[in-house]
Formats: C-alpha cells, structure tokens, sequence
C-alpha cells in the first residue's frame, strides 16, 4: 500500500530515508518506556509525516488505534511535530488526523508523500472560514453568498461533505468557483476537481474558472492525467472513472460534482468514496426530487441541504422569469402521412 502511494519502501523490513521501519519511539506506556512503531512516514526534514500501525489481517485494524496514538504522542514529543496517525490491518485503512479534531474515517489507500506535506502545511496555516470574504466579482447575489457561508459553516463544524440545491440559471458555477476562491485564500485546499457528465459542461466551466480564477487548469483525460501540478482540474465522470486510481487518495482537497442527482450515486460513486477530501454536490433537481442516496452521498437528512434556492424563490426575486406552457400541435401530428399523398421529390428524400 505504502509503495503503491510513491513511498520508498525498504526491503526485508530495512528503513529507507523516507519509510522507518519497527521506529523506536520514546514515552510508551511500557516497563521499558519505549515503543516501536511499525512504520514512520519521514518529511525531507527529518521529521515525521505519518506513523502507522499494522496488524495482523485475522484482527479489527481498530485494535491498532489507541497504540498509533500512543506513538504519535512519542513522535510529537520528540521531534515537535505530530505526525497523522494511520492504522490497518492489511484491507481496512483508517486515518486520524487528531490534530484538526477530525474523528478517524477510513480510506481506501495511504496518502502520498505529497499529499502529507500538505496535510500538515494546511494544520499550520489554515483560516478560519469565517473571516475570509466572499469575493463578490465572482458572486454578488446574496443568496450565492449565502450558499458559500452555509457551506463553510459546515465544513468548520468538521463535515467534511455538503450539498448545494439551486435552481437552473441561478449560477451553480459561479458559487463552485467563489467557494472554491474563499478555501485556496484560506490555505483549506491546494488542487481542485470538478466534474461533470458532459463535455459541453466542462468547457463552459473551464471558461468559467479561467476568467475568475488566476490557476493552473487541466483537463483530465488518458492523456493527461499525469499531469500532477496544477490547482485546477476538471473531467467529465467517464473520463475520471477511467483514470481516479492513479491518483493517490489525498491528491485532492475539494470535489464539486456538477449534476448530482441519482445517477451519480449509481454509477460514480466509487470516486467520492475513493478520495478523501471536502466534497460539494451541485443539483438544480428541486428538493423533494433529489434522490435519498444523493442526500447520503453528500452527508444530508433527507430534504435538507446544505444551501437552497429554488426556482419559486429565484423567479419571486427577479433573476428568472417564469415558464408558462404552450400546446401546440401540427396537421402531421393530426392527420398523419400517407406515401400516396407525397411529391416525387419528397418520394425520394
């Protein structure tokens, strides 16, 4: 798993400069005093990333949480930096990042080096979301501003997944990018993914990004997929679906999907179980006919999302106008058509 994620893992059990193995660590509640951590994820500086303890595949990776702490603690104590903690028994992958009062959750791979560095840089420097303003050449509207405000509150209350319910042509788009704005100023997030299920839609969303935001973009496809230093990405889902896993499992910080009505959860939702990270769903499906597993996928009760703004409300305030149907019919749809009644030109054609 380590080596899967780009560590240089040592044979035979022998420490490498990035990956310690059976690390003695200091303060253990041992008659000795002393602990050895399975294995100790290094920075460039000489100090610990990770620490992560292994147990045997027959028992729960839950038995390895309370000694991965223990170690953390000695590790912290040592070298002044408390490294994220890791256990597994070899299938079940958890991570505890006590540092910035996350509960463990469990992933599906270990971080890279790079995504740690990160990790740590973000414990260290990160804002509080409240005090950074909305940019309102990106949003202006109140209730886009709102929709931001709203999901940040949660993403400070330690969520980690919102859902933003808004009605057609009211700025989707535009509330992704802002908030997006607000968690790179506030050094929450490094590299972005937004997804969409159609291509149109992400070369809109390009144009979009490119204009409000000075960042390196990408567009995700076979081709470029290892194109790993940029802020930016977008890819449609069948795009991503083909290329997710060559991603480390922290590569990104924050995931809009666009679009996020049932199919997604169908059909996509091994990426927003693959990575971890903060996760916002897009839909202007109205509130009562977004499906029960989307509000799930998102971390929402049924029926009430992080952020609302309906069509009723966007037409009451001006910003759309109102549909009104019209029944129109042709003498085709009426009378049909018969070969005998046709030209020779429309014979042929």
């Amino acid at each position: 798993m380590l080596a899967e994620a780009g560590w240089n893992v040592g044979a035979g059990g022998k420490s490498t400069e990035e990956v310690g193995q059976e690390i003695e660590v200091p303060d253990q509640p041992t008659s000795s005093g002393l602990g050895y951590a399975d294995y100790v994820l290094w920075d460039d500086n000489g100090k610990p990333l990770g620490v992560v303890e292994a147990k045997k595949t027959a028992v729960s990776a839950e038995k390895g949480r309370t000694q991965a702490r223990l170690y953390a603690d000695g590790l912290e104590k040592k070298y002044g930096q408390r490294p994220v903690i890791f256990y597994t028994n070899g299938y079940d992958i958890w991570t505890w990042d006590d540092a910035q009062n996350y509960p463990p959750r469990k992933l599906f791979g270990i971080y890279s080096k790079d995504s740690l560095q990160y990790l740590l840089f973000q414990r260290n420097n990160r804002q509080q979301l409240a005090t950074i303003k909305v940019n309102s050449d990106i949003t202006d509207r109140l209730y886009q501003q709102l929709a931001i405000k709203q999901v940040c509150e949660r993403f400070t209350d330690n969520h980690r997944k919102a859902l933003i319910v808004q009605a057609t042509g009211t700025g989707k788009t535009r509330v992704a990018i802002s908030l997006t704005d607000v968690l790179l100023r506030a050094s929450r997030v490094k590299r972005v993914l937004f997804l969409c299920d159609r291509t149109e839609l992400r070369k809109q969303a390009k144009n979009a990004y490119s204009e409000h935001l000075n960042e390196g973009i990408t567009i995700v496809r076979k081709g470029t997929a290892k194109e790993r230093h940029k802020r930016i990405y977008l890819a449609t889902y069948p795009a991503m679906m083909k290329v997710f896993q060559t991603f480390d499992v922290g590569f990104f910080d924050l995931i809009v999907a666009d679009e996020s009505h049932r199919s997604i959860y169908n059909r996509y939702r091994e990426l927003f179980l693959y990575f971890d990270c903060f996760q916002v769903g897009l839909t202007a499906t109205p509130v009562d006919m977004v499906n029960r597993n989307t509000y799930r996928l998102f971390g929402c009760e049924e029926r009430m999302p992080t952020a609302h703004y309906s069509l009723d409300e966007a037409v009451e305030e001006g910003y759309l106008t109102p549909m009104e149907v019209f029944t129109h019919s042709t003498q085709f749809l009426k009378r049909g058509i018969k070969y005998k009644d046709l030209t020779d030109e429309q014979i042929e054609q």
